[in-house]
C-alpha cells in the first residue's frame, strides 16, 4: 500500500519548481512586477518595456526562460529594457488590454510584447526562440526603438 500511495504522489510532484526556483531567470532587480511601473521608469529613461506573456504550465516559455535569458549575450542587451513578466492566467487584464482581433488569446506562447514608454506597441513576437535568434529579436528592436 505505501509503495503504490509513494508512486501515486510521484506523479503529483512531477514537474513542481523545488521551493528554491526563481520566478524569472533574470536576476531580481532586472525585472519588474508590475506594466504600469516599467511604463513610468520607460518615460523616465528611454527605455523600451518588454512584456513577456507567459503561464504556469508552458513548457516553451520555461524552455525559454532556461535556454535563451540567462546567455551573457542576450543579458547585455536586455539592459535596453524594462522588462515585466506577464502570467496569463494571473493577469488576464493585461491580455485583454494587449489583445487585438483576439491574436494574444490565440498566440503560441512565450509572447513577447515590445512598448515605449508611452505603452504604445513597437513590436510582438511569439513563440520559443534559442539565444542567438532572441539575441536577432532583442537586436532588431532596439535598433527600431
Amino acid at each position: 500500500m505505501k509503495a503504490i500511495l509513494a508512486l501515486l504522489m510521484s506523479f503529483f510532484l512531477i514537474g513542481e519548481p523545488s521551493a528554491g526556483s526563481t520566478p524569472h531567470p533574470l536576476p531580481p532587480g532586472d525585472w519588474l512586477e508590475t506594466s504600469e511601473a516599467a511604463f513610468e521608469l520607460a518615460g523616465k529613461s528611454q527605455k523600451l518595456v518588454l512584456l513577456d506573456f507567459t503561464f504556469d504550465t508552458c513548457g516553451w516559455c520555461h524552455k525559454m526562460d532556461a535556454d535563451a535569458y540567462p546567455d551573457p549575450k542576450v543579458q547585455e542587451l536586455l539592459k535596453s529594457f524594462h522588462i515585466v513578466k506577464v502570467n496569463r492566467d494571473k493577469r488576464p487584464d493585461l491580455v485583454k488590454r494587449f489583445s487585438t482581433d483576439m491574436q494574444l488569446t490565440h498566440l503560441a506562447y512565450p509572447c513577447r510584447i515590445y512598448l515605449d514608454g508611452n505603452g504604445v506597441e513597437v513590436d510582438r513576437a511569439q513563440g520559443y526562440k534559442k539565444a542567438p535568434e532572441f539575441l536577432e529579436e532583442l537586436g532588431a528592436i532596439v535598433a527600431v526603438g
